[in-house]
């Protein structure tokens, strides 16, 4: 049953790398995965928190998302050595960054553990990219 599954899911949602368009061109997502946000047929989603406002005086971890989209253009989801190709197997999306309100930790984490919760009841495995370490604890809740 599981290998129908997978075979029915393959090819749906894969890095978008093709000959003639440099991986350094292009709206930067996740190691060239679709920026999508329909859950359907999705095994993992990649999600930015840009959010930082759990710490008290180095900000800056809001820019964690892009900056960890922008270096991941190198990354393929091909291993020579290992002669996989995850692709072959996990249907997966950049799902973009999740709402928060800077500034106000009570109601981001709310509607953190809000966007969430539809992505755990389908069974989707959030990529999580923050931000801060306090984003922990609505994706906990969640």
């Amino acid at each position: 049953m599981i290998q129908k599954n997978i075979r029915e899911r393959i090819h749906l949602y894969r890095p978008q790398i093709e000959m003639g368009r440099p991986l350094f061109a292009g709206i930067h997502t996740f190691m060239h995965l679709p920026h999508i946000q329909t859950l359907e047929n999705v095994d993992f989603a990649v999600i930015g928190v840009p959010f930082d406002t759990g710490v008290s005086y180095a900000v800056g971890a809001r820019f964690g998302p892009s900056s960890i989209r922008t270096m991941s253009q190198r990354i393929r989801p091909i291993s020579v050595v290992h002669d996989i190709n995850i692709s072959d197997y996990l249907s997966g999306i950049d799902y973009g960054d999740l709402k928060v309100y800077p500034g106000y930790i009570e109601q981001s984490y709310q509607i953190i553990e809000e966007q969430l919760t539809p992505i755990f009841e389908k069974g989707i495995v959030p990529i999580m990219l923050g931000g801060d370490h306090s984003i922990s604890l609505p994706h906990l809740r969640a």
